[in-house]
């Protein structure tokens, strides 16, 4: 996989390639976000004319891997509601209990 930056010009260029895992994706998003001074308080991604397209907070500038990652976060999705639904059914009830 190889990870782009577009600007607001919507020109491309590449930032990292031959990625193989999610992990050096944000890694390299991270590191250049870091290097620009640039804050990102949350993230969107969708997957558009084959890419996975990464806004960060900017509005005009995104980050983009050549590749649908949008089947690996839906998985990432159900394995937490798994572990949430798990942690919720093997909790005791709430309620009062006086002494």
């Amino acid at each position: 996989m190889n990870l782009y930056f577009r600007d607001s010009h919507n020109d491309k260029r590449l930032i990292a390639s031959n990625l193989e895992l999610e992990k050096e994706i944000w890694e390299h998003i991270q590191k250049f976000l870091s290097e620009h001074n640039f804050k990102s308080y949350y993230t969107r991604v969708w997957y558009k004319d084959g890419y996975t397209w990464y806004d960060v907070g900017s509005h005009t500038e995104f980050f983009l891997v050549d590749a649908n990652m949008m089947e690996q976060y839906e998985n990432e999705q159900e394995e937490e509601k798994t572990i949430y639904n798990t942690a919720q059914r093997n909790k005791e009830p709430l309620s009062y209990r006086p002494e």
